[in-house]
């Protein structure tokens, strides 16, 4: 348990430089223990500097954050994680990879289509902001 309270602190650490943390340490914990949760880290070194976090659903797997740290962005990093990912779903004969992104994250949309994920649709208000108004998540999957 002491190594998934330090991996879950590390990836808090990682999510406030990414600015996006929304989950609390305890979600992230509790998220980890899961049987059912595919994790992917990568380090430099001993620091977490990016990791992937998905979960199977039944024939699926959803992607429930992916996260590099600002410094090591356009690294290769996140494609190199997701191509884990999709390895790892093939060979569990996972149908497809589902995520939701938000549509201000251009770099990421950019990404997961070079990787081969399509746009299936919009979810309106999805995202909270630092405003009164919420951001719209893109719904993006991939056939395995």
């Amino acid at each position: 348990m002491v190594e998934i309270k330090a991996l879950a602190h590390s990836i808090v650490l990682l999510e406030r430089a990414v600015g996006s943390c929304h989950w609390t340490q305890a979600q992230i914990e509790q998220t980890l223990s899961s049987s059912s949760v595919f994790f992917y880290p990568f380090y430099d070194q001993t620091v977490l500097v990016a990791y992937l976090l998905a979960q199977q659903m039944v024939d699926d797997v959803e992607i429930l954050q992916l996260s590099v740290h600002p410094q090591y962005l356009r690294q290769g990093i996140a494609t190199k994680l997701l191509n884990q990912l999709l390895q790892d779903a093939k060979k569990k004969k996972t149908a497809r990879i589902l995520l939701e992104v938000r549509v201000s994250n251009i770099a990421a949309c950019a990404l997961y289509q070079k990787v081969g994920f399509e746009i299936d649709g919009r979810r309106k208000n999805y995202y909270p902001t630092n405003t009164v108004l919420r951001e719209d998540a893109l719904l993006m999957s991939l056939t395995c």
